[in-house]
């Protein structure tokens, strides 16, 4: 007996293109002087920059100019699949954005939410006896809900939102060129305030194979 149903995959070209992402700071000129400060700039404040800029390209780049086409925009809109259960807050509309992602045929690998979001997830308690049901406060463990992991962001554009996905198979990111750093003395006034511009970039695309492979959506219920 087959337990599988044969289906046919349609594929279409598109274009994905690479994309600059640069990140730049100032500091004063006797800051070149100093080897280990100038290096805690560039690992701490300059690179650390670059990978916010980069999360935010990825997430919600709107494809539009030099931006990436990041991952929220692309994916598809929450509708919930199932004729039976109708969801009472945010952790059953992830749970079913879930089960509509694994509906096209795809595994569901991992969430994305806000930080604050999470945190009102972590503490949630039983209202018997206090005790936390999705956290341990002494306890080390990977954040996770219905399984996945969770990955925490801060970008203003999550808050009360949510992202769940084949990250693994859905979508795939492409470095074209490592994080580069460039300085510079002669920016805008930097020579006239005796400062220095220094600027880190990467060149890389995002390819979305399969917009279905991601849910987005609100985690307020509708009345």
């Amino acid at each position: 007996i087959s337990l599988f149903q044969d289906a046919e995959i349609t594929y279409e070209e598109v274009l994905s293109a690479v994309r600059t992402i640069a990140h730049l700071l100032k500091v004063s000129k006797q800051t070149l002087d100093d080897l280990p400060q100038l290096r805690s700039v560039i690992n701490g404040r300059l690179l650390n920059g670059l990978k916010r800029a980069e999360d935010t390209q990825l997430l919600f780049g709107s494809g539009v100019g030099v931006n990436l086409h990041g991952i929220y925009p692309q994916a598809t809109a929450f509708v919930n699949p199932s004729t039976k259960t109708n969801p009472k807050n945010g952790l059953d509309i992830i749970r079913l954005a879930m089960l509509q992602v694994t509906l096209a045929d795809l595994n569901p690998t991992g969430h994305v939410l806000h930080d604050i979001d999470w945190t009102d997830i972590e503490l949630i308690k039983d209202a018997q006896t206090g005790g936390y049901l999705f956290s341990n406060p002494f306890g080390t463990l990977e954040p996770r809900l219905w399984g996945l992991p969770v990955a925490q962001t801060n970008q203003n554009a999550m808050l009360g939102n949510f992202l769940t996905g084949s990250f693994a198979d859905g979508a795939q990111i492409f470095d074209r060129e490592d994080a580069n750093v460039v300085i510079s003395t002669e920016n805008a006034d930097d020579f006239e305030k005796n400062m220095v511009s220094i600027r880190a970039e990467e060149r890389l695309a995002l390819a979305v194979y399969r917009p279905q492979a991601f849910v987005k959506g609100s985690l307020t219920v509708a009345p």
